[in-house]
């Protein structure tokens, strides 16, 4: 089922039970998590895709009017209809009839659907790779641990961290790296029909198929390629052409980043901030803190000439690969990591490539720390479920119970400050951002913002219930 041997044979019998007990307990996190409110890296992504979902869903089954049914809105639509141009929203699509449960369970719900198909595709994506190496494998796919890479990507590097995110960035990679493997050695229909999937999902995908460069002849592995450019040719009719046609839509204030950027100046701007480069690659790119590590490795096995060619060969994928996304990105990317997915197959390879005839001592080393930081990033995750303190989340459904009177599950705008990402909004599982609504939602420390004529019904810790008599509240 699974082909690890090029990374377990380098494990002593104790380090492999190791390593299989921490898999287990990971695994174990992953889909406990799932049963929590969202946690960080990047809440304000997660709620943003998942309230598109939302949307969906009312607009399908529960709203009375509707135009444009296949174009993204917003949950923050307030007394507008709420179009808004945004990335390919093939996975809001997909999950938005999960939203005929009701809250939390669709939350829930959602979240352990993102975490199955993530981890259904990289078994797809490992056995894809197997067979590619198998049928044909030159010298550097032969020496290198590309089976094992193909798999432990749910483990290791950027990918691993937003593997059960709501969030489309991982499952993009794994798309364009299909793709490649579909066409490691011969081109396939499924390349460029998966290639267009990820870089409509996510551009900055698209990084995924530099990896080509590990094999011999550059000038050969170009041509070969060149299969990737009617895919790379839609996906950018889609950013274009596409994009302009729902802004003409669009009856709200642009809210997504998804226009282009200076490529120029994005260079510039990482150029000029080392330090939140050299965190891009300590805490996301490689699992946390191997980066230092594998450097130290990396330059052991070329002042040794052990694989010295393959060695500079995989950290110059790497670091073309980053320099791409800066390119798309530019120093948009600092804030948000989750753009370095693309490069989750290579920065795998290096790390296991970096444990081929090492030291044992050095291999404790990198289980340890990749362990404990992913265990307490894991840990991060579930802690909500062990603390006495109620969530957000809990709140809202508290309060949706105690008030039945209140338009819940009708598609009511409900009045609330117009804000995103529409927290609120997606706690109750309702449309947010009325001025002039009777019936809305505030959250406490807002309070004083909120107009004369409006009173509060109910309320807990953190979020308020008001009732409002006219439409005179106050801008925040």
């Amino acid at each position: 089922m699974f082909d690890l041997s090029d990374f377990s044979s380098q494990l002593s019998p104790k380090q492999k039970g190791v390593f299989k007990g921490f898999v287990i307990m990971k695994l174990a996190l992953l889909l406990l998590a799932t049963l929590t409110p969202f946690t960080h890296p990047h809440i304000v992504r997660q709620t943003d895709t998942m309230s598109v979902a939302l949307r969906y869903y009312l607009r399908f089954f529960v709203e009375s009017e509707g135009s444009y049914l296949l174009l993204p809105a917003l949950l923050s639509a307030g007394d507008q209809y709420g179009i808004a141009p945004m990335e390919f929203p093939i996975l809001n699509l997909l999950f938005s009839p999960v939203f005929n449960l009701p809250m939390p369970y669709s939350l829930f719900m959602c979240q352990f659907l993102i975490t199955l198909l993530s981890l259904s595709l990289v078994w797809l994506h490992h056995k894809a790779w197997c067979e590619a190496l198998i049928e044909g494998s030159d010298y550097s796919s032969s020496v290198l641990p590309m089976k094992s890479a193909s798999l432990l990507i749910a483990l290791f590097s950027v990918g691993s961290i937003y593997l059960n995110r709501f969030m489309p960035d991982f499952i993009a990679f794994v798309f364009v790296s299909l793709s490649v493997a579909y066409s490691w050695n011969r081109i396939s229909w499924k390349s460029p029909v998966l290639l267009a999937l990820g870089t409509l999902i996510k551009p900055p995908a698209v990084v995924a198929l530099v990896i080509y460069l590990i094999k011999p002849n550059f000038l050969a592995q170009l041509r070969h390629a060149a299969w990737a450019l009617p895919a790379v040719l839609f996906t950018a009719l889609y950013y274009t052409i596409g994009l302009e046609f729902v802004t003409s839509l669009s009856d709200m204030k642009p809210y997504f980043k998804v226009g282009a950027r200076d490529p120029v100046a994005g260079l510039l701007g990482f150029a000029q901030r080392p330090s939140d480069a050299l965190d891009i690659f300590n805490s996301s790119i490689f699992s946390k803190y191997l980066l230092f590590p594998n450097l130290i490795m990396s330059g052991y096995w070329i002042k040794s000439k052990v694989n010295t060619s393959l060695h500079l060969k995989l950290w110059g994928v790497l670091a073309l690969q980053v320099l791409l996304v800066v390119f798309l990105d530019g120093t948009h990317s600092f804030n948000h990591h989750y753009y370095f997915a693309g490069v989750s197959m290579t920065a795998t390879l290096i790390t296991l490539f970096n444990l081929q005839g090492a030291h044992k001592g050095v291999k404790w080393l990198f289980l340890a720390i990749f362990a404990i930081t992913s265990l307490e990033f894991s840990w991060y995750g579930v802690r909500s479920l062990f603390k006495a303190k109620p969530t957000m989340l809990s709140q809202c459904m508290q309060l949706k119970k105690q008030n039945p009177e209140f338009p819940w599950d009708q598609a009511y705008r409900f009045r609330s400050p117009q804000v995103n990402p529409p927290e609120l909004g997606m706690c109750f599982g309702e449309i947010q951002g009325s001025e002039k609504s009777e019936f809305g939602f505030w959250k406490i420390k807002s309070l004083n913002k909120l107009g004369d004529t409006c009173v509060v019904r109910d309320q807990t810790k953190d979020v308020a219930l008001i009732h409002c008599k006219s439409p005179d509240v106050e801008k925040p």
